[in-house]
C-alpha cells in the first residue's frame, strides 16, 4: 500500500536559542516557537489486557482510556486466498509485541494522545503566531499497525549515542474507531532506550528495562 506521509512537523525547529529575539522567516515559510517535547515517563497505574479470542481482538486498558486491535482489520491488506489465516498470523505477532510494550508502560492510549497534543506553534513572516496544536480528547485509540524501523541518525543525533541500546518503532494509530487504514491517520515514532543492547533473543528483558526516549507525532498518513 503506497501512501504519502504529510509531515506537520515543519523544518526550522529550534531556529533560535531561548532568550534571543526571534528572527522572522521569509514569506511563505514558518519558524517553530514551541519547544520540542517528546520524552514521556513510562505509564503507571492500571495496565489491563482483555482478549476476546472468538473475534481475535485485544483491548489494552489504562485508568483513563483504552486502545484496541483486531485481526480482521488486516484482511483488507492481504490479497492471498488464505487472507483470513494470514491476517490472524499478523494479529498474533503484533499483539505479542504490543502486549510487551503496554505491560512495561512504553505504549498506551494515554501516551499516544499526549504525544499527538504536544504544543506546535509557529510564526510567519509577519510575526503572527500560527497554532497547529492538536486538541484531541478521546478515550479510545485504534491501533492499525506497528513495525520496527532502522535507527535514523537524522533524529536527535547528539542525544542518541550508542544506538545499539536504542530501539525505534513506527506506530500507526487513529482516534476514529471506524478508520480502516485506507484513509488518513496519525503516525508516531517511538524511540526506546535501555540499559542493555537489544538482540533477537532478549526483547522481553530489553523492554522491561527500557525508557521512553522520545514518542513523537510525525504527521498524517493518507
Amino acid at each position: 500500500m503506497k501512501q504519502i506521509l504529510i509531515l506537520f512537523i515543519l523544518t526550522f525547529l529550534s531556529m533560535t536559542l531561548l532568550g534571543q529575539k526571534q528572527k522572522l522567516p521569509p514569506k511563505g515559510r514558518y519558524y517553530s516557537i514551541s519547544k520540542t517535547q517528546c520524552e514521556f515517563p513510562k505509564q503507571t497505574g492500571k495496565l489491563e489486557i482483555i482478549r476476546n479470542d472468538s473475534i481475535k481482538m485485544t483491548i489494552y486498558r489504562t485508568d483513563d482510556s483504552e486502545m484496541f486491535m483486531y485481526a480482521d482489520h488486516f484482511i483488507g491488506f492481504i490479497s492471498d486466498w488464505d487472507q483470513k489465516d494470514e491476517a490472524q498470523k499478523i494479529f498474533f505477532q503484533l499483539d505479542s509485541l504490543v502486549t510487551l510494550l503496554f505491560q512495561n508502560g512504553l505504549m498506551t492510549s494515554d501516551l499516544l494522545v499526549q504525544a499527538f497534543n504536544v504544543e506546535n506553534k509557529f510564526i510567519n513572516h509577519k510575526g503572527d503566531t500560527i497554532d497547529f496544536t492538536n486538541h484531541v480528547q478521546t478515550k479510545v485509540v485504534k491501533l492499525l499497525n506497528i513495525k520496527r524501523k532502522d535507527f535514523s541518525p537524522n533524529y536527535f543525533p547528539k542525544n542518541f549515542k550508542g544506538k545499539k541500546k536504542f530501539l525505534l518503532f513506527e506506530i500507526w494509530a487513529t482516534f476514529d474507531i471506524y478508520e480502516s487504514g485506507w484513509g488518513s491517520f496519525p503516525v508516531f515514532d517511538l524511540y526506546l532506550e535501555s540499559e542493555i543492547e537489544v538482540t533477537e533473543s532478549n526483547l522481553t528483558e530489553y523492554l522491561e528495562k527500557a525508557e521512553i526516549k522520545c514518542l513523537l507525532y510525525i504527521g498524517i498518513q493518507i
